[in-house]
């Protein structure tokens, strides 16, 4: 099981900048209900879909922490097949990094619909598409898909998208030509080779996320997204036994400065 975890959220605010000196942000999007500039458009993304549900800031209490997200909604049930999603476009030469680049959306699913594409993060890099969505089976669960060079979705496995905030990302290793995707810092199912998804035009450049499916629906979907981001090279957060281990480390740096007069051992 993928745990949620405090100290994930915050790596995957605090140390996405800082898990790798080779990263470099192309564009983020980051939520703050506090502040008007917080809306997505005003931080250089541009909104699509059918937007009879529009987009909204606000804030909410999980456990002891205050999460500012952008909720996306459809209504119960979605007669208009509503939908709303935001893109961001680069150029060709944006994701060339000999590091490969890693896209990475905080978010919480509260609910989705099972049988169709709803909350999606997703990059075209002008060679391929590479798309992630969920689709939530049960109170607890929800599919992890990618869709696949015919436009079937694929599951990697289930995790529960509703209950707290998680970090969802995807790193494409440029020397191997594969994707990986990770929740929370764990791997996801098995790295992913190009084939496995479809191909996209060179003018298709863009990272985008939200809600893309116009059909009506049955079920109501409701996803608040507190970051998203695009950088090149690895940025992928550290795993649970990673950030144990590296505060296992820092205790016993800080036991030594402690103990001058006696050596410590490695």
């Amino acid at each position: 099981m993928i745990p949620h975890h405090p100290l994930l959220l915050l790596a995957g605010t605090a140390l996405l900048a800082t898990a790798t000196t080779q990263a470099a942000v192309v564009v983020s999007y980051q939520a703050d209900a506090t502040n008007p500039a917080q809306t997505p458009t005003l931080q250089g993304w541009s909104e699509g879909g059918n937007l009879a549900v529009p987009g909204s800031a606000a804030s909410e209490l999980i456990g002891s922490t205050t999460y500012r997200y952008w909720n996306i909604s459809n209504p119960t049930p979605a007669t208009n097949g509503a939908s709303l999603l935001y893109r961001n476009n680069f150029t060709n030469t944006t994701l060339n990094s000999p590091d490969g680049w890693t896209a990475t959306a905080i978010l919480r699913v509260e609910s989705a619909p099972s049988e169709a594409a709803n909350a999606l993060l997703e990059v075209a890099n002008g060679d391929y598409f590479w798309s992630l969505n969920i689709t939530r089976t049960s109170v607890g669960g929800s599919h992890i898909n990618y869709i696949n060079n015919t436009g079937a979705m694929i599951s990697l496995g289930t995790f529960d998208t509703a209950s707290d905030y998680f970090t969802l990302q995807m790193y494409y290793d440029r020397d191997d030509q594969t994707l990986q995707v990770y929740v929370n810092g764990e791997a996801l199912g098995a790295a992913l080779g190009k084939a496995s998804f479809r191909t996209a035009l060179s003018s298709n450049l863009f990272i985008r996320w939200g809600d893309t499916d116009p059909s009506p629906r049955d079920y109501r979907t409701v996803s608040h997204w507190n970051t998203v981001r695009l950088e090149t090279g690895y940025a992928v957060v550290p795993e649970p036994s990673s950030l144990l281990a590296l505060g296992l480390g820092a205790g016993t740096v800080l036991l030594c400065l402690n103990r001058r007069k006696r050596p410590c051992a490695g």
